[in-house]
C-alpha cells in the first residue's frame, strides 16, 4: 500500500493542471489532488519571461 493511498493534496496552480495530474495521481497511488487557483507566474516562469528569485527550492517552496 502506498503512504498516500486515500490522503489529500492540493496543487496551486494558474494553467489548470488539475486535469492531467489529478485523475494519474488517484489512479496509481489513490491520492485525491484538488486544485488551488494561484498566480504562480509571480514566483517566476520556467521560460523566463518573468525572472525567478532565489533557488528552486525556494520556488517550490513559495507555491507550497
Amino acid at each position: 500500500m502506498h503512504p498516500y493511498k486515500n490522503q489529500r493534496a492540493v496543487l496551486t496552480t494558474k494553467h489548470d493542471k488539475l486535469a492531467l495530474i489529478a485523475p494519474a495521481m488517484l489512479e496509481t497511488i489513490g491520492l485525491e489532488v484538488s486544485e488551488v487557483k494561484l498566480d504562480t507566474d509571480q514566483l517566476g516562469t520556467f521560460s523566463g519571461e518573468i525572472p525567478r528569485i532565489g533557488s528552486p527550492l525556494d520556488s517550490a517552496i513559495a507555491n507550497a
